[in-house]
């Protein structure tokens, strides 16, 4: 594994889901013939609903018809998952990095953003522990309105 490199942090305000979605794929496509250098994205969507390949519409617990009304669009994407919100106000923060000049496979790399989401959390006091093997879950003390999310998408 290599030593600390060079990381380059965007920090872009309220983007709309597919803006940051074609950002994120020309910005993959220059790391990966190392055009640029691992780079974090940071910012917050208006408020969206995203399914993944399971395609768990059912999930969604308002008429596709009302989201306009309520100011939501909804997408669908090729991750894996289930239905996700993203909204004002929540931090996300999107990844491009090269694993391999880590010393990281995917595997190890979801392992260790769990172990950083659940550290983090007991840094504000939410008790947070890992999912199953297997699942990118977080378990948390049920009296708290918290939620932890660990997105990425691996390309």
């Amino acid at each position: 594994m290599r030593g600390p490199g060079k990381l380059q942090v965007w920090k872009m305000g309220i983007v709309n889901y597919l803006d940051a979605l074609k950002l994120q794929q020309k910005l993959v496509a220059d790391r990966k013939i190392c055009k640029i250098p691992d780079t974090l994205l940071s910012l917050q969507h208006p408020p969206t609903y995203t399914l993944g390949k399971r395609r768990t519409d059912h999930n969604l617990l308002i008429l596709v018809s009302e989201l306009k009304n309520i100011g939501a669009e909804l997408h669908y994407t090729q991750r894996g998952g289930d239905i996700t919100f993203h909204g004002p106000h929540q931090a996300i923060l999107y990844p491009v990095i090269s694993l391999h000049e880590i010393g990281l496979g995917a595997g190890n790399y979801v392992n260790k953003l769990e172990s950083t989401m659940i550290e983090l959390a007991s840094l504000y006091g939410v008790k947070a522990c890992a999912g199953q093997k297997g699942e990118t879950r977080y378990g948390l003390e049920k009296e708290r309105l918290v939620q932890l999310v660990s997105g990425y998408h691996m390309a």
